[in-house]
């Protein structure tokens, strides 16, 4: 049976100290054991996170709020999910953010799949310059019997040189972020349906550069 040895936490300035308000014996026969100090219930919010142009695969996120007042600490921890161990992972309590965010691993009811549109795929030469068109089809499939929120972030190439240009961006359902190439889509996926979102556009710079456009 787990033991939980009640304790106090007392922030001082530069560190917490957890006071142990029950004495607890440990036996003397030279094994490690493990004292739970506390527990506590944190309300968490989940959402599947991807990101297809890294990897296509849903990731399970679990999102907690009004996690200071607990007194957490940096260090080591394991993720359970419904009971089940489902990894370890380190939280880092010294970063000043509203939200604890936790990745649960990937869900292999959800399938994710970046294709690109081929009958988009040009090249043209424009004077001394090439244009080359790209468009992708990013498709999520949800095989379970739940609806799930999701959220899922692409990118459009960017370019600090002026002789490169990003033009003609044309994309559906989403919102773009012209500085950093985002395109972010969040929407409820319900139980066995399947989402699909296309977004292209044409890069344009001199014809003897070497750039590969994807």
């Amino acid at each position: 049976a787990k033991t939980v040895v009640a304790s106090a936490p007392v922030e001082n300035k530069t560190s917490v100290e957890f006071k142990v308000e029950i004495p607890y014996t440990i036996k003397t026969d030279n094994k490690a054991e493990v004292i739970t100090i506390g527990e506590h219930n944190l309300n968490a919010t989940y959402e599947y996170h991807i990101r297809p142009r890294q990897e296509q695969a849903a990731f399970l996120i679990a999102r907690i709020t009004d996690w200071e007042k607990y007194k957490l600490i940096s260090g080591n921890a394991n993720l359970y999910l419904e009971s089940t161990f489902v990894g370890k992972t380190y939280l880092n309590t010294k970063y000043v953010q509203d939200t604890l965010d936790f990745s649960l691993g990937k869900d292999q009811s959800v399938f994710v799949s970046r294709k690109r549109i081929s009958t988009y795929t040009k090249t043209k030469i424009v004077g001394s310059d090439r244009v080359d068109s790209r468009a992708w089809e990013l498709q999520v499939r949800n095989a379970k019997a739940k609806a799930i929120p999701v959220v899922m972030i692409d990118q459009v190439p960017i370019s600090s040189n002026k002789e490169i240009k990003v033009e003609d961006v044309v994309f559906d359902g989403g919102t773009y972020d012209e500085t950093t190439g985002y395109i972010q889509y969040k929407f409820v996926l319900k139980p066995k349906a399947t989402m699909k979102y296309t977004f292209s556009y044409k890069v344009s710079f001199p014809n003897n550069y070497f750039l590969q456009v994807e």
